[in-house]
């Protein structure tokens, strides 16, 4: 018996080949801050760092929010009959009709950026916030190479305290994680891609607190 394989190229064909442009992007990223009860959203680009920090108010995700629906592709989340918990709704803010329907609105970020650092603080009882949070990182030009499946993409993530805990050391070691992991996929990745994505790599150091 056979079974499916995914390409790691899906993810690049379902996110940045079939977004029209950054204005479409960015669009999808403010639903998906909708459906997350955000009130408010606000996005500050830094063209000498070349950064774009989005950033909203919405419910956020725990670790487990992030690895059972935010990195599975097509999450069935907000379909009819799903068997995941639903999103919890702030009491303050009536419910909401939900805008993002296929679950790979979040693979639009691959047309703003080669890589995201992602960092959720989630909510415990639907209005406090929780204890900790959750810090990843995703390079998408990884996703781009051919012959490679999703399993051989890493995601490093960490668990944090405080959002003023991420600091270029927690930067530095996810980093390295991600490179080891790049470095054991040898000659499946073209020089081409492995000195393009080396690079990508280099701009993370940075302090991301200021």
């Amino acid at each position: 018996m056979v079974t499916f394989r995914t390409s790691a190229r899906s993810v690049d064909m379902l996110g940045r080949q079939q977004i029209a442009g950054i204005p479409t992007a960015v669009s999808e990223i403010f639903k998906n801050a909708y459906d997350a009860y955000a009130v408010n959203v606000r996005g500050d680009y830094f063209p000498d760092r070349r950064v774009l920090l989005i950033r909203d108010d919405g419910i956020g995700m725990s670790r487990t929010d992030f690895e059972t629906r935010w990195l599975t592709v097509g999450t069935d989340s907000k379909a009819y009959g799903s068997v995941l918990p639903k999103i919890p709704r702030p009491r303050s803010i009536a419910e909401r009709r939900q805008m993002g329907e296929k679950g790979i609105g979040r693979l639009a970020i691959a047309t703003l950026a080669p890589q995201l650092l992602a960092i959720s603080r989630p909510l415990r009882n639907v209005d406090t916030p929780d204890d900790g949070v959750v810090v990843a990182l995703i390079q998408w030009s990884l996703f781009e190479v051919p012959g490679l499946t999703l399993e051989d993409v890493s995601v490093p993530i960490r668990d944090l305290k405080r959002v003023e805990d991420i600091d270029n050391n927690v930067l530095s070691s996810m980093r390295q994680e991600f490179s080891q992991a790049f470095e054991r996929l040898g000659q499946r990745v073209p020089d081409a891609y492995r000195d393009r994505i080396a690079g990508e790599l280099q701009s993370l150091d940075f302090d991301p607190r200021t």
